[in-house]
């Protein structure tokens, strides 16, 4: 016993060779054993209790997105359907293309704006399209606290002084701005009510300095006093020929009148009504130019107003910035076109939706209820269709005056009926499936059946109208503002620049055709829309019956 006592004690007592080489205690050993077991386990519960916070923070997320798939997720049949929708590549594409436009739209002064969309002036940084500034104390530029720069000058200005720099948009117009910018002054008369004369004038080369001339309206007089002699030049117009004493003569120029007659050096303010004591010219010939007995010339060019400035209509240039020109009175047409489409598409959207709603909240609760509640209101929605709705618009815009909201709202008044009729009878159709009797026995609310129930089966069929009745919206509104019952100027408007369009076709066409292709543009592409969606999302079309 002794003996395996001492052996036992020899050992306990013995060095142990670690890796290094050096020779330890078993004691020591055995302690350091432990305690790099105790690290490891130390290492091993923080590993763990990591991968626990991690797993607890995913486990979180992943109960959320969860959530949300569940509450918004898309059921297996809408996706066929939206599947089916992107197969027809022409109310696809069509989708895309309106989606952008209405962007566009939206965000329109980024992209046709007078304002910059950043200026760095005197050391001070400014972005004047959302927004309008006090010009007389920021830059001592304007007379009055409400007047506004001209930011195409103002850049000139900051460029050449080296006050700053500016970043205008694509299109430096709105759609209210009148350009004065000034076109090369006409020979012809065809739409422009101003004459200038130069008189007693020795060149015989064509004057383009507007400065020169005597511009009067053609409309109010057709005498001119020359300098200062007391002698007069007088003008007249005729439709024929020259020669023909019975034609009458005419103050004022238009499309009928062929000859331009001038009278120079008469010291009496009496009109002449005698042929011969004019010398007529066919309009546009010879430069415009009237030598005088006395060796000088008259020299006459036409314009849009007593100053010479022919501010309407311009033609497209890229020049200019006008890339669709102007109309009448100077305004950019392409601006005007899209602000007046974005108004349009707002209106129409807004007046759809609220319809809808109303219409299809309205039918529903008639199919649903049925009996007395349902017959009076047929009665009612019956007497209040055969309301004319043109001769109500009327009315209310001369006792109201006309705006977004009152327009909005007419149109609401008259247009909800529409989709009544739709819901009433596919609820009808729909209260006397099974699947309704089973949650009415089953004790579900009258709000959960219909919420729940009846309107998600009957909504697929209703929306399938809704490109249609946006497109009716478009077409209303543009309509009533050709007729001039809609929104008044200067608010840009589709029917406002058909109307323009039109009266000036014969010296601007780009008006009419720039409207005319937009309006057929947006219509036709919501209505290949209206087709792709009728379409995909028709249960007669896709079901099959065995």
């Amino acid at each position: 016993m002794s003996v395996k006592k001492d052996k036992v004690k020899k050992e306990k007592g013995l060095g142990v060779k670690k890796e290094d080489g050096s020779l330890v205690k078993a004691d020591e050993h055995l302690g350091d054993l432990a305690v790099d077991k105790t690290q490891k386990i130390s290492v091993t519960s923080n590993k763990s209790e990591n991968e626990k916070k991690h797993s607890s923070k995913k486990g979180s997320f992943a109960l959320v997105w969860s959530f949300i798939r569940e509450k918004f997720s898309i059921d297996p049949l809408t996706k066929k359907r939206i599947m089916r929708f992107k197969q027809i590549r022409r109310a696809y594409v069509s989708f895309v293309v309106m989606i952008a436009t209405l962007v566009i739209a939206l965000f329109a002064e980024l992209l046709i704006n007078k304002r910059p969309l950043i200026m760095w002036a005197d050391g001070a940084l400014y972005f004047p399209v959302y927004g309008r500034m006090n010009y007389n104390n920021d830059f001592n530029f304007a007379d009055n606290d409400h007047s506004e720069i001209n930011y195409r000058e103002f850049k000139k200005e900051l460029r050449e002084k080296k006050r700053g720099w500016m970043l205008l948009p694509l299109i430096p117009f709105d759609a209210f701005e009148i350009d004065s910018a000034e076109a090369p002054l006409s020979l012809s008369f065809s739409g422009t009510p101003c004459l200038g004369v130069a008189t007693d004038q020795e060149s015989e080369e064509p004057y383009a300095d507007r400065l020169i001339y005597r511009w009067f309206d053609t409309n109010e007089s057709d005498a001119v006093k020359q300098g200062e002699s007391e002698k007069y030049v007088w003008i007249k117009y005729c439709s024929t020929d020259k020669k023909d004493a019975n034609t009458k003569l005419s103050d004022s120029p238009d499309s009928s009148k062929q000859y331009i007659g001038f009278a120079w050096d008469k010291t009496t303010r009496t009109r002449s009504t005698n042929h011969d004591d004019y010398t007529w010219f066919k309009i546009g010939s010879q430069n415009n130019s009237f030598k005088q007995p006395n060796g000088k010339y008259t020299w006459v060019r036409y314009a849009s107003n007593n100053k010479g400035h022919i501010m309407h209509p311009l033609p497209p240039s890229f020049k200019t910035g006008h890339v669709l020109g102007t109309d009448r009175i100077g305004r950019d047409v392409l601006a005007r076109l899209v602000y007046g489409y974005r108004i349009a598409i707002l209106f129409s959207l807004l007046y759809v939706f609220i319809t809808f709603f109303i219409g299809i909240v309205i039918g529903v609760l008639m199919g649903y209820y049925g009996g007395t509640f349902d017959t009076i209101l047929q009665r009612f929605i019956e007497i209040w269709e055969q309301i004319p709705f043109l001769y109500m618009v009327m009315i209310l815009s001369a006792i109201f005056a006309p705006s977004f909201a009152i327009f909005l709202a007419i149109f609401v008044l008259f247009g909800w009926t529409g989709k009544t009729w739709t819901a009433r009878a596919m609820t009808y159709r729909e209260r006397e499936r099974d699947y309704i009797l089973a949650a009415r026995s089953m004790g579900a609310s009258t709000w959960r059946i219909v919420s729940v129930h009846v309107i998600p089966n009957i909504i697929v069929i209703i929306l399938t109208s809704l490109p249609f009745a946006i497109s009716g919206g478009i077409s209303s509104l543009t309509s009533l503002d050709f007729l001039g019952y809609g929104l008044r100027p200067p608010t840009p408007s589709w029917g406002e620049l058909l109307n323009v369009g039109i009266a000036t076709f014969k010296n601007a066409p780009w008006i009419l055709s720039s409207i005319t292709v937009a309006m057929v543009c947006i219509l036709v592409m919501i209505t290949f829309i209206g087709e792709g969606l009728r379409d995909a999302f028709d249960p007669r079309r896709f079901t099959v019956y065995r």
